[in-house]
Protein backbone atom coordinates (compact mmCIF):
# COMPACT_ATOMS: atom_id res chain seq x y z
CA UNK A 1 0.00 0.00 0.00
CA UNK A 2 2.86 2.39 0.75
CA UNK A 3 4.40 1.98 -2.68
CA UNK A 4 0.99 2.27 -4.29
CA UNK A 5 0.31 5.55 -2.49
CA UNK A 6 3.64 6.97 -3.57
CA UNK A 7 3.08 5.83 -7.14
CA UNK A 8 -0.34 7.48 -7.23
CA UNK A 9 1.17 10.74 -5.96
CA UNK A 10 3.83 10.62 -8.67
CA UNK A 11 1.22 9.98 -11.35
CA UNK A 12 -0.86 12.90 -10.10
CA UNK A 13 2.16 15.15 -10.31
CA UNK A 14 2.95 13.94 -13.84
CA UNK A 15 -0.60 14.50 -14.98
CA UNK A 16 -0.52 18.07 -13.66
CA UNK A 17 2.75 19.40 -15.04
CA UNK A 18 3.66 16.85 -17.67
CA UNK A 19 6.61 14.59 -18.33
CA UNK A 20 9.89 16.01 -17.01
CA UNK A 21 11.78 15.23 -20.23
CA UNK A 22 10.95 18.20 -22.44
CA UNK A 23 12.17 16.42 -25.59
CA UNK A 24 8.79 14.66 -25.58
CA UNK A 25 6.80 17.91 -25.39
CA UNK A 26 5.88 20.13 -28.36
CA UNK A 27 7.96 23.28 -28.62
CA UNK A 28 6.58 26.80 -28.90
CA UNK A 29 8.05 27.87 -32.24
CA UNK A 30 7.35 31.55 -31.51
CA UNK A 31 10.02 31.62 -28.81
CA UNK A 32 13.65 32.38 -29.76
CA UNK A 33 15.67 29.20 -29.40
CA UNK A 34 19.12 28.00 -30.28
CA UNK A 35 20.40 24.49 -30.88
CA UNK A 36 23.08 23.01 -28.68
CA UNK A 37 25.62 21.64 -31.14
CA UNK A 38 26.85 18.96 -28.76
CA UNK A 39 23.51 17.50 -27.69
CA UNK A 40 21.15 18.57 -30.46
CA UNK A 41 18.74 19.99 -27.86
CA UNK A 42 17.07 23.35 -28.28
CA UNK A 43 17.90 26.04 -25.76
CA UNK A 44 15.51 28.92 -25.12
CA UNK A 45 16.81 32.37 -24.24
CA UNK A 46 13.48 33.81 -23.15
CA UNK A 47 11.93 33.83 -19.68
CA UNK A 48 8.17 33.76 -20.32
CA UNK A 49 5.72 35.92 -18.41
CA UNK A 50 4.54 32.96 -16.31
CA UNK A 51 8.07 31.80 -15.48
CA UNK A 52 10.17 32.96 -12.54
CA UNK A 53 13.86 33.06 -11.63
CA UNK A 54 15.14 32.41 -8.11
CA UNK A 55 18.80 33.05 -7.33
CA UNK A 56 20.47 31.33 -4.37
CA UNK A 57 23.26 33.18 -2.49
CA UNK A 58 26.33 33.35 -4.72
CA UNK A 59 29.92 33.03 -3.50
CA UNK A 60 33.05 34.63 -4.93
CA UNK A 61 36.61 33.56 -4.12
CA UNK A 62 39.80 35.49 -4.78
CA UNK A 63 42.45 33.62 -6.77
CA UNK A 64 45.84 32.99 -5.08
CA UNK A 65 47.47 35.73 -7.15
CA UNK A 66 44.73 38.21 -6.13
CA UNK A 67 44.15 39.13 -9.77
CA UNK A 68 40.52 38.08 -10.14
CA UNK A 69 37.43 36.86 -8.29
CA UNK A 70 35.90 33.53 -9.33
CA UNK A 71 32.10 33.75 -9.10
CA UNK A 72 29.76 30.72 -8.99
CA UNK A 73 26.07 31.52 -9.65
CA UNK A 74 23.28 29.04 -8.83
CA UNK A 75 19.54 29.40 -9.22
CA UNK A 76 16.21 27.97 -10.33
CA UNK A 77 13.82 28.69 -13.21
CA UNK A 78 10.26 27.57 -12.52
CA UNK A 79 6.58 28.10 -13.14
CA UNK A 80 3.78 27.91 -10.60
CA UNK A 81 1.07 25.31 -11.29
CA UNK A 82 -2.51 24.94 -10.13
CA UNK A 83 -1.36 22.07 -7.94
CA UNK A 84 1.49 24.08 -6.40
CA UNK A 85 -0.99 26.79 -5.35
CA UNK A 86 -3.56 24.45 -3.78
CA UNK A 87 -1.61 21.40 -2.66
CA UNK A 88 -3.85 18.88 -0.81
CA UNK A 89 -2.85 17.57 2.60
CA UNK A 90 -0.79 14.40 2.43
CA UNK A 91 0.25 14.83 -1.20
CA UNK A 92 3.96 15.03 -0.36
CA UNK A 93 4.06 12.22 2.20
CA UNK A 94 1.05 9.94 1.63
CA UNK A 95 2.23 7.57 4.38
CA UNK A 96 1.43 10.36 6.83
CA UNK A 97 -1.68 11.75 5.17
CA UNK A 98 -3.57 11.64 8.48
CA UNK A 99 -1.34 14.44 9.73
CA UNK A 100 -2.93 17.81 9.05
CA UNK A 101 -2.05 21.39 9.99
CA UNK A 102 -4.19 23.44 12.33
CA UNK A 103 -6.73 25.56 10.52
CA UNK A 104 -4.75 28.73 11.22
CA UNK A 105 -1.62 27.20 9.63
CA UNK A 106 -3.13 25.80 6.42
CA UNK A 107 -1.90 28.68 4.31
CA UNK A 108 1.56 28.15 5.83
CA UNK A 109 1.47 24.52 4.73
CA UNK A 110 0.48 25.40 1.17
CA UNK A 111 3.22 27.99 0.91
CA UNK A 112 5.89 25.46 1.91
CA UNK A 113 4.53 22.37 0.19
CA UNK A 114 3.82 24.29 -3.00
CA UNK A 115 7.53 24.56 -3.74
CA UNK A 116 7.64 20.78 -4.25
CA UNK A 117 5.12 21.00 -7.10
CA UNK A 118 6.31 23.90 -9.23
CA UNK A 119 7.05 23.22 -12.89
CA UNK A 120 10.83 23.17 -13.30
CA UNK A 121 11.94 24.83 -16.52
CA UNK A 122 14.84 23.12 -18.27
CA UNK A 123 17.02 24.24 -21.20
CA UNK A 124 16.73 27.93 -20.45
CA UNK A 125 19.86 30.01 -21.00
CA UNK A 126 20.01 33.03 -18.74
CA UNK A 127 22.10 36.18 -18.69
CA UNK A 128 22.74 38.30 -15.62
CA UNK A 129 23.69 41.96 -15.39
CA UNK A 130 26.27 43.00 -12.81
CA UNK A 131 27.66 46.53 -12.51
CA UNK A 132 26.96 47.34 -16.16
CA UNK A 133 28.26 44.07 -17.62
CA UNK A 134 26.39 40.95 -18.74
CA UNK A 135 27.44 37.35 -18.11
CA UNK A 136 25.91 34.26 -19.74
CA UNK A 137 25.16 31.24 -17.54
CA UNK A 138 24.82 27.57 -18.46
CA UNK A 139 21.36 26.35 -19.56
CA UNK A 140 19.09 25.10 -16.81
CA UNK A 141 18.78 21.34 -16.36
CA UNK A 142 15.58 19.33 -16.35
CA UNK A 143 15.16 20.03 -12.63
CA UNK A 144 15.15 23.78 -13.34
CA UNK A 145 18.51 24.42 -11.65
CA UNK A 146 21.16 26.41 -13.50
CA UNK A 147 24.73 27.35 -12.70
CA UNK A 148 27.34 29.62 -14.15
CA UNK A 149 30.94 30.51 -13.46
CA UNK A 150 32.86 33.61 -14.51
CA UNK A 151 35.76 35.81 -13.46
CA UNK A 152 35.83 39.46 -12.44
CA UNK A 153 39.04 41.47 -12.21
CA UNK A 154 39.96 42.27 -8.62
CA UNK A 155 40.78 45.83 -9.73
CA UNK A 156 37.10 46.31 -10.69
CA UNK A 157 35.68 44.95 -7.45
CA UNK A 158 37.79 47.38 -5.40
CA UNK A 159 35.59 50.21 -6.65
CA UNK A 160 32.22 48.51 -6.15
CA UNK A 161 29.82 49.62 -3.36
CA UNK A 162 29.76 46.38 -1.33
CA UNK A 163 27.50 46.34 1.73
CA UNK A 164 28.58 45.46 5.28
CA UNK A 165 28.39 41.73 4.48
CA UNK A 166 30.65 42.23 1.41
CA UNK A 167 27.69 41.69 -0.93
CA UNK A 168 26.52 43.28 -4.14
CA UNK A 169 23.35 42.67 -6.11
CA UNK A 170 22.87 41.53 -9.70
CA UNK A 171 19.76 40.81 -11.75
CA UNK A 172 18.55 38.54 -14.53
CA UNK A 173 18.36 40.01 -18.03
CA UNK A 174 14.75 39.72 -19.25
CA UNK A 175 12.80 40.90 -22.29
CA UNK A 176 12.48 44.65 -22.78
CA UNK A 177 8.73 44.47 -22.14
CA UNK A 178 9.14 42.39 -18.96
CA UNK A 179 9.27 44.82 -16.07
CA UNK A 180 9.83 42.15 -13.40
CA UNK A 181 13.14 42.15 -11.55
CA UNK A 182 14.78 38.88 -10.51
CA UNK A 183 17.76 39.77 -8.36
CA UNK A 184 20.50 37.87 -6.59
CA UNK A 185 23.51 38.71 -4.46
CA UNK A 186 27.20 37.83 -4.51
CA UNK A 187 29.28 37.41 -1.34
CA UNK A 188 32.91 38.46 -1.88
CA UNK A 189 34.59 36.45 0.86
CA UNK A 190 38.10 37.56 1.94
CA UNK A 191 40.90 35.04 1.50
CA UNK A 192 41.64 34.95 5.23
CA UNK A 193 39.42 34.91 8.28
CA UNK A 194 37.03 32.58 10.08
CA UNK A 195 34.00 30.90 8.52
CA UNK A 196 31.20 29.07 10.29
CA UNK A 197 29.71 25.97 8.67
CA UNK A 198 26.39 25.43 10.39
CA UNK A 199 23.70 22.79 10.15
CA UNK A 200 20.09 24.05 10.26
CA UNK A 201 17.71 21.33 11.48
CA UNK A 202 17.91 21.01 15.30
CA UNK A 203 21.02 23.20 15.28
CA UNK A 204 19.49 26.63 14.70
CA UNK A 205 15.88 25.58 13.97
CA UNK A 206 13.73 23.17 15.96
CA UNK A 207 12.93 20.20 13.68
CA UNK A 208 12.98 17.12 15.94
CA UNK A 209 14.48 14.97 13.20
CA UNK A 210 14.47 11.89 15.45
CA UNK A 211 10.63 11.68 15.09
CA UNK A 212 9.23 11.66 11.56
CA UNK A 213 5.80 12.86 12.65
CA UNK A 214 7.28 15.74 14.63
CA UNK A 215 9.66 16.50 11.77
CA UNK A 216 6.76 16.72 9.31
CA UNK A 217 4.78 18.98 11.62
CA UNK A 218 7.75 21.25 12.27
CA UNK A 219 8.65 21.37 8.57
CA UNK A 220 5.26 21.89 6.94
CA UNK A 221 2.58 22.67 9.54
CA UNK A 222 4.02 24.95 12.23
CA UNK A 223 5.78 28.33 12.30
CA UNK A 224 9.53 27.71 12.47
CA UNK A 225 11.10 28.03 15.92
CA UNK A 226 14.69 29.16 16.47
CA UNK A 227 16.96 27.37 18.92
CA UNK A 228 17.39 29.83 21.83
CA UNK A 229 20.61 31.81 21.75
CA UNK A 230 21.91 30.64 18.37
CA UNK A 231 21.05 33.78 16.39
CA UNK A 232 22.53 35.93 19.15
CA UNK A 233 25.76 33.89 19.18
CA UNK A 234 26.10 34.10 15.39
CA UNK A 235 25.38 37.83 15.35
CA UNK A 236 27.95 38.41 18.10
CA UNK A 237 30.58 36.50 16.12
CA UNK A 238 29.87 38.52 13.00
CA UNK A 239 29.93 41.89 14.78
CA UNK A 240 33.12 41.17 16.74
CA UNK A 241 35.05 38.99 14.31
CA UNK A 242 33.33 39.49 10.91
CA UNK A 243 32.69 35.79 10.61
CA UNK A 244 31.35 34.39 7.33
CA UNK A 245 28.49 31.87 7.45
CA UNK A 246 27.73 28.80 5.33
CA UNK A 247 24.53 26.87 6.07
CA UNK A 248 24.82 23.19 5.07
CA UNK A 249 21.65 21.15 5.56
CA UNK A 250 20.09 17.86 4.46
CA UNK A 251 16.83 19.69 3.72
CA UNK A 252 15.91 19.96 0.01
CA UNK A 253 16.24 23.12 -2.08
CA UNK A 254 12.43 23.41 -2.11
CA UNK A 255 12.62 24.66 1.48
CA UNK A 256 15.15 27.39 0.72
CA UNK A 257 12.65 30.27 0.56
CA UNK A 258 10.83 29.34 3.81
CA UNK A 259 14.16 28.83 5.59
CA UNK A 260 15.61 32.09 4.29
CA UNK A 261 12.55 34.03 5.50
CA UNK A 262 12.75 32.34 8.90
CA UNK A 263 16.44 33.14 9.29
CA UNK A 264 15.97 36.75 8.26
CA UNK A 265 13.08 37.13 10.70
CA UNK A 266 15.05 35.61 13.59
CA UNK A 267 18.18 37.64 12.95
CA UNK A 268 20.63 34.99 11.69
CA UNK A 269 23.48 36.47 9.62
CA UNK A 270 23.13 35.97 5.86
CA UNK A 271 25.30 33.38 4.17
CA UNK A 272 25.49 30.68 1.53
CA UNK A 273 23.25 27.60 1.44
CA UNK A 274 24.08 24.00 0.53
CA UNK A 275 20.95 21.83 0.22
CA UNK A 276 19.89 18.53 -1.35
CA UNK A 277 18.43 18.10 -4.82
CA UNK A 278 14.97 16.56 -4.80
CA UNK A 279 12.01 16.12 -7.15
CA UNK A 280 8.66 14.48 -6.46
CA UNK A 281 8.92 12.47 -9.68
CA UNK A 282 12.43 11.27 -8.86
CA UNK A 283 13.39 8.25 -6.78
CA UNK A 284 14.70 10.70 -4.19
CA UNK A 285 11.02 11.33 -3.39
CA UNK A 286 11.13 8.20 -1.25
CA UNK A 287 13.94 9.69 0.85
CA UNK A 288 12.87 13.29 1.33
CA UNK A 289 14.21 13.41 4.88
CA UNK A 290 17.10 10.96 4.52
CA UNK A 291 20.40 11.99 6.08
CA UNK A 292 23.41 11.42 3.85
CA UNK A 293 26.80 11.82 5.55
CA UNK A 294 28.50 11.67 2.15
CA UNK A 295 26.45 14.64 0.90
CA UNK A 296 27.51 16.77 3.86
CA UNK A 297 31.16 15.72 3.67
CA UNK A 298 31.27 16.59 -0.04
CA UNK A 299 29.48 19.93 0.43
CA UNK A 300 31.74 21.02 3.29
CA UNK A 301 34.86 19.81 1.47
CA UNK A 302 33.97 22.01 -1.51
CA UNK A 303 33.66 25.08 0.71
CA UNK A 304 36.91 24.49 2.61
CA UNK A 305 38.91 23.81 -0.56
CA UNK A 306 37.56 26.95 -2.18
CA UNK A 307 38.92 29.09 0.67
CA UNK A 308 42.28 27.45 1.50
CA UNK A 309 43.52 30.21 3.83
CA UNK A 310 40.41 30.47 6.01
CA UNK A 311 39.80 28.53 9.22
CA UNK A 312 36.44 27.06 10.16
CA UNK A 313 34.05 26.50 13.06
CA UNK A 314 31.72 23.53 12.55
CA UNK A 315 28.34 23.51 14.30
CA UNK A 316 25.79 20.68 14.28
CA UNK A 317 23.63 18.56 16.55
CA UNK A 318 23.47 15.08 18.04
CA UNK A 319 20.30 14.12 16.17
CA UNK A 320 22.05 13.36 12.89
CA UNK A 321 25.59 12.21 12.12
CA UNK A 322 27.08 15.67 12.33
CA UNK A 323 29.81 14.67 14.79
CA UNK A 324 30.99 11.82 12.56
CA UNK A 325 30.91 14.11 9.50
CA UNK A 326 32.83 16.88 11.26
CA UNK A 327 35.39 14.42 12.62
CA UNK A 328 36.03 13.21 9.06
CA UNK A 329 36.37 16.82 7.87
CA UNK A 330 38.85 17.69 10.65
CA UNK A 331 40.93 14.64 9.68
CA UNK A 332 40.82 15.62 6.01
CA UNK A 333 41.87 19.22 6.72
CA UNK A 334 44.32 19.22 9.67
CA UNK A 335 44.85 22.64 11.18
CA UNK A 336 41.83 24.19 9.45
CA UNK A 337 39.13 23.45 12.04
CA UNK A 338 39.13 25.68 15.13
CA UNK A 339 36.37 23.96 17.10
CA UNK A 340 33.39 21.60 16.68
CA UNK A 341 30.15 22.46 18.46
CA UNK A 342 27.43 19.82 18.86
CA UNK A 343 24.03 20.72 20.28
CA UNK A 344 22.58 17.95 22.44
CA UNK A 345 19.01 17.48 21.18
CA UNK A 346 18.05 15.53 24.30
CA UNK A 347 16.65 12.48 22.54
CA UNK A 348 19.35 10.27 24.01
CA UNK A 349 17.77 10.57 27.44
CA UNK A 350 15.08 8.11 26.32
CA UNK A 351 16.93 6.14 23.65
CA UNK A 352 19.84 4.36 25.30
CA UNK A 353 21.21 2.75 22.11
CA UNK A 354 21.44 6.10 20.33
CA UNK A 355 23.04 7.66 23.38
CA UNK A 356 25.63 4.87 23.42
CA UNK A 357 26.42 5.50 19.74
CA UNK A 358 26.80 9.21 20.40
CA UNK A 359 29.21 8.52 23.28
CA UNK A 360 31.22 6.26 20.98
CA UNK A 361 31.36 9.03 18.38
CA UNK A 362 32.66 11.43 21.04
CA UNK A 363 35.39 8.98 22.04
CA UNK A 364 36.30 8.43 18.39
CA UNK A 365 36.58 12.18 17.84
CA UNK A 366 38.84 12.56 20.88
CA UNK A 367 41.07 9.82 19.49
CA UNK A 368 41.11 10.89 15.82
CA UNK A 369 41.27 14.69 16.19
CA UNK A 370 42.85 15.32 19.62
CA UNK A 371 43.86 18.90 18.76
CA UNK A 372 40.33 20.02 17.80
CA UNK A 373 38.03 20.92 20.72
CA UNK A 374 34.66 19.12 20.55
CA UNK A 375 32.12 20.93 22.70
CA UNK A 376 28.64 19.53 23.41
CA UNK A 377 26.11 22.10 24.59
CA UNK A 378 22.44 22.00 25.57
CA UNK A 379 19.64 24.57 25.24
CA UNK A 380 17.06 22.75 27.35
CA UNK A 381 17.50 25.01 30.40
CA UNK A 382 19.18 28.12 29.01
CA UNK A 383 19.92 29.81 25.72
CA UNK A 384 23.11 28.98 23.87
CA UNK A 385 26.06 31.33 24.33
CA UNK A 386 28.89 29.94 22.25
CA UNK A 387 32.50 31.02 22.66
CA UNK A 388 34.36 32.15 19.57
CA UNK A 389 37.44 30.17 18.54
CA UNK A 390 39.75 31.63 15.95
CA UNK A 391 41.87 34.60 14.86
CA UNK A 392 40.91 37.91 16.42
CA UNK A 393 40.10 41.13 14.59
CA UNK A 394 43.75 42.20 14.25
CA UNK A 395 44.38 39.13 12.09
CA UNK A 396 41.19 39.67 10.15
CA UNK A 397 42.08 43.23 9.12
CA UNK A 398 45.09 41.96 7.23
CA UNK A 399 42.86 39.81 5.00
CA UNK A 400 40.69 42.71 3.84
CA UNK A 401 43.29 44.45 1.67
CA UNK A 402 41.74 42.86 -1.44
CA UNK A 403 38.41 44.58 -0.71
CA UNK A 404 37.48 48.27 -0.96
CA UNK A 405 38.21 49.47 2.59
CA UNK A 406 35.84 52.45 2.46
CA UNK A 407 32.90 50.51 1.04
CA UNK A 408 32.70 47.27 3.03
CA UNK A 409 30.66 48.75 5.84
CA UNK A 410 33.14 47.50 8.45
CA UNK A 411 34.51 49.87 11.07
CA UNK A 412 38.25 49.41 11.48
Amino acid sequence: MKNLSLLITGLIALSIWGIPDRDLQPRDTTRPVQQNARSGLFISKVIKSDEYVLFYPTLAALDPGKQFWQVEVHGLIFEHTTFSKSIPFGAILPDYKKLKPAKKNRSLYRQRAGWFFVDNEGRKKLKIQLQGKQYTLKPSRSNGHFKGSFRIAASEVRHWPLDRFNRIKFRAVTRADDKRIFSGEIFFIPSKGVSVISDIDDTIKLSEVYSKKKLIRNTFFKPYQAIPGMAESYQRWYKRHHTVFHYVTSSPWQLYVPLRKFMQHKGFPPGSFSMKYFRVVDRSFFNIFSKSPDYKVNSITTIIRRYPQRSFILIGDSGEKDLQVYTAIAQRFPGRINVIYIRDTGQYNTKKKQYARFKQALKAAARKIPHVPVIVFSTRHKAASLKFYGPRLSHYKQSRRSLPASRTGVTH
